[in-house]
């Protein structure tokens, strides 16, 4: 994060950041900053206080003021989901970038590593064999998350946890304005809008995932799962970088779960905001952002595929056949 970076956030965070005591109160500056540092760094509560002469406690209450201060002021912004008219531009970067074709997402979960909770049992208990929260998120063209679930047990699986979220509740409903099925790259076939997850998550007509028939898979169908899986790259680099960036997230987290929400929900809206600022700088600055391929004569109308598909087996095979010809092979 730069200095100016911190000064943008610092100016929305101020109002909400400054306290008014006859004891002399910590400014909104130092509030801020021994919170960032010690997200980053991923120091102990301990260290953290010690580094900047507070007490353990008060460092405590900072993380929570801070984080819930953060969500405040950055998650409409940065983490709302998109428009209509913004689900349409996220496809066309994905195409363009990942060469995936009328696709407004990927979709992955991610466990966070907590201190077992008192009396939780097993339910936090994940297959890694240590006790975790999940956090699940779809994410853009550029590794921003769109929608985020936080909070499901470790023990949960990707599957149920999607089955129970809202936003499978929103699609399964239409309640989301996709955008019209439109017609694929360079064809006249019309294919409807989508996310893409792993072979955990179901095949849906809004929800591509790869053939999952083990070592049975035709070169054709190879070669679908390789384009989904290059495009769920997007989501697996998003937890990456945030990771990566935050290092509070890479050892057990030691606090109330509601808590434990708000400092992860303020994690994804810095996460956002990063990255979207990263946008305005020159190319050779960019850390997180990736370059669309050079892709001519989009609007040329090729071979014809096929009608528009009408369930989700047929739309998964209608892109095998668009994958697999001349014009949407990859380059």
């Amino acid at each position: 994060m730069t200095s100016e970076q911190f000064d943008e956030i610092l100016e929305l965070v101020r109002p909400q950041l400054t306290k008014r005591s006859k004891r002399r109160a910590l400014t909104p500056e130092m509030r801020l900053a021994a919170v960032l540092n010690f997200l980053a760094h991923g120091n102990s509560i301990q260290k953290s206080a010690w580094m900047f002469l507070i007490g353990r406690s008060t460092m405590y209450r900072l993380v929570t003021e801070v984080c819930t201060a953060i969500c405040n002021v950055l998650e409409e912004k940065y983490v709302s989901f998109p428009s209509q008219d913004d689900l349409s531009v996220i496809a066309n970067m994905y195409w363009r970038i990942w060469h995936m074709p009328n696709c407004f997402g990927a979709i992955d979960g991610k466990h966070i590593r907590v201190k077992a909770p008192p009396n939780s049992g097993s339910y936090f208990f994940n297959y890694k064999k240590h006790f975790s929260i999940v956090l699940m998120g779809l994410s853009d063209a550029f590794c921003r998350f769109i929608w985020v679930n936080i909070g499901d047990f470790g023990s949960s699986n990707d599957a149920g946890i999607f089955q129970r979220s809202d936003l499978r509740q929103a699609l399964d409903n239409e309640e989301i304005d996709i955008p019209a099925p439109t017609y694929l790259p360079r064809t006249d076939v019309l294919c409807p809008y989508f996310i893409i997850g792993d072979g955990a998550f179901p095949l849906k007509n809004y929800l591509m995932k790869p053939y999952t028939r083990a070592n049975n898979l035709t070169h054709e169908e190879k070669i679908v799962n390789y384009r989904l899986s290059r495009a769920r790259l997007t989501i697996e680099r998003a937890f990456g970088i945030l990771t990566k960036k935050w290092r509070i997230l890479e050892s057990p987290v030691d606090w109330k779960l509601k808590n434990i929400e708000t400092v992860i929900m303020a994690l994804i809206c810095l996460h956002n905001f990063l990255i979207t600022e990263e946008m305005s700088k020159d190319e050779a600055e960019r850390k997180y952002v990736f370059h669309p391929y050079n892709i001519e004569n989009e609007a040329e109308i090729g071979i014809y595929l096929g009608d528009e598909p009408e369930d989700a087996t047929s739309i998964r095979n209608t892109l095998k056949d668009f994958f697999c010809s001349h014009l949407g092979s990859l380059p």
